[in-house]
């Protein structure tokens, strides 16, 4: 079992993060971690939603990508991208479309992260637009 705050996989909650909140760090729980990066507004500058080193064992997960639905038909912001990151290399580009409500508004990516391995979710927006938020989480199982 690993120290707490060394990043292994035996913490309850690594990174000092509430087990059930939000946060940019990802959380341990036995052989499971997930991180939860809570709401981002829709803007057209880069937002980090998740971002963490993994601990000194791999990770087989899954990461989702949420986006509002724009139902009023507005269209401002109901663009959304995230970007992934695994030391410093894009693996993954997610875009979501709430244009409509026929539009995917959540997309999910199989990941495999090596251990102690730098990992960054970004969102960005195609405008600025309060009240469309976006949510990423991972989730998976520690080996």
């Amino acid at each position: 079992m690993a120290l707490v705050g060394g990043g292994g996989a035996g913490n309850v909650a690594g990174g000092g993060a509430i087990p059930a909140g939000t946060g940019a760090s990802l959380n341990y729980i036995g052989n499971h971690a997930y991180g939860y990066s809570g709401g981002f507004e829709a803007t057209t500058a880069n937002q980090t939603m998740l971002s963490f080193v993994t601990g000194g064992s791999y990770i087989v997960g899954q990461l989702q990508f949420n986006g509002s639905i724009d139902t009023s038909n507005i269209g401002g912001g109901s663009l959304s991208a995230c970007t992934v990151k695994v030391d410093s290399q894009v693996i993954a580009i997610l875009k979501i479309t709430g244009s409509s409500e026929t539009a995917p508004y959540s997309l999910t990516q199989d990941l495999i992260l090596p251990p102690y391995s730098k990992v960054d979710v970004i969102v960005v927006s195609s405008a600025d637009a309060p009240g469309f938020d976006s949510t990423a989480s991972i989730t998976g199982r520690v080996y």
